[in-house]
């Protein structure tokens, strides 16, 4: 892997981790009134916050601490700060405290900014391979272990499971029509999905006891979820994502992302799906199947963990189309809702009305730029190590 590669990701996940502590009006360490504090480590661990920098924060006390008393950030601002000082350029300083990279048209330190999309970024990177891995860890794996022979179901057993689906569907979407503006929790959906998986395997069984929809059939699962993926695939990404976006209402981070990680995961399903036809005819495989172990086991325990290794490192290319992706939504004023969420494609959008601004679009799009290459450099590199 080449160093500027390895030295980019490391810079991007050492900001995502260190942020607080390299952009923050707090100091690292102060004494006040004889007493030492560590109010940006306070601020971040302790649920019960000081009264008193409550009190330094809201009038922005801290600046006033004598030098000797206080040490401060490396850039003692953050991104929610809005200052009077509009529009400044780099490396303006105002009552002795410098703007690195200066001040966007709203008055926010624009480093401070970059520093806190950096979080945003790692955040988004990570959260979208976690999404697309289980996705398509699952797809991909029964489709790759059972192939279109391997999966034999019950009659009940298949139209339990529809039906489950369809009522969930129906209590998530359907029967909350002209009410999209209010949003279920997560523990709600969790409950929903829940409660349709019990009542099917309930009555799966009682269908059991009873002799109810005893024939069985061979479903040709590979052959649908492959298809299915082509559907996906055979539209662009960022259309579905514009369309999905612009139909919710209250877009948070976190759902843009998990939106982003749902539609990301036939890459993921494609690649596991390959890994594991042919980890299927092994030994090991063929010895627990004939040993009786169930093969939903035999599929998690023992055929996905050796199959997944390959499969992490092509993650990476998800991760670079991701955080593309994420940041063209923000961009398009599709991201999050949120306006105290600060990321690199939102900066973009913001000095878009601004362009003779340089200092404010320009060094987001070279960092978008710089960790996008590095994560397609690092998946080229990884596919011949």
């Amino acid at each position: 892997m080449p160093k500027f590669t390895a030295y980019t990701l490391l810079f991007l996940v050492v900001l995502g981790f260190t942020g607080q502590f390299m952009a923050n009006m707090r100091p690292l360490w102060c004494t006040i009134d004889q007493k030492t504090y560590w109010p940006v480590f306070e601020g971040l661990f302790s649920k019960q916050l000081n009264v008193q920098f409550i009190a330094f924060d809201e009038q922005n006390k801290w600046q006033s601490l004598p030098s000797s008393d206080r040490i401060m950030p490396l850039v003692p601002f953050t991104a929610a700060l809005r200052s009077p000082e509009k529009g400044l350029p780099p490396m303006t300083s105002v009552n002795g405290i410098r703007h690195w990279l200066g001040t966007d048209e709203n008055g926010r330190d624009v480093l401070a900014c970059l520093i806190t999309g950096a979080q945003t970024c790692l955040f988004t990177a990570v959260l979208v391979l976690l999404v697309s891995l289980i996705v398509g860890g699952i797809l991909g794996g029964i489709a790759g272990y059972f192939g279109n022979d391997q999966l034999t179901l019950r009659w009940s057993s298949v139209i339990l499971g529809l039906l489950s689906v369809l009522i969930a569907f129906f209590f998530l979407f359907l029967s909350r029509k002209g009410q999209s503006d209010v949003g279920l929790s997560w523990l709600q959906t969790i409950g929903v999905i829940s409660i349709s998986a019990i009542s099917a395997y309930i009555l799966e069984k009682l269908a059991q006891k009873f002799h109810i929809g005893s024939k069985t059939t061979t479903i040709p699962v590979d052959t649908i979820i492959m298809r299915m993926a082509e559907t996906f695939e055979s539209i662009p990404i960022l259309v579905l994502l514009l369309i999905s976006a612009s139909l919710i209402k209250d877009r948070t981070l976190t759902k843009v992302i998990i939106l982003i990680g749902v539609f990301y995961w036939t890459g993921t399903a494609r690649f596991l799906r390959s890994e594991l036809l042919k980890v299927r005819k092994m030994d090991y495989i063929t010895a627990a199947q004939r040993l009786g172990i169930p093969a939903w086991r035999v599929l998690f325990q023992h055929a996905i963990p050796n199959a997944i290794r390959p499969v992490l490192l092509m993650l990476t290319l998800s991760a670079s189309g991701a955080i593309l992706i994420e940041s063209s939504l923000s961009f398009l004023n599709l991201g999050s809702s949120d306006i105290t969420v600060i990321t690199w494609g939102k900066m973009l959008q913001t000095a878009r009305n601004n362009i003779e601004l340089w200092w404010v679009w320009l060094p987001p799009g070279i960092l978008i730029a710089l960790v996008s290459y590095a994560l397609f450099v690092w998946n080229d590199k990884s596919k011949f190590a």
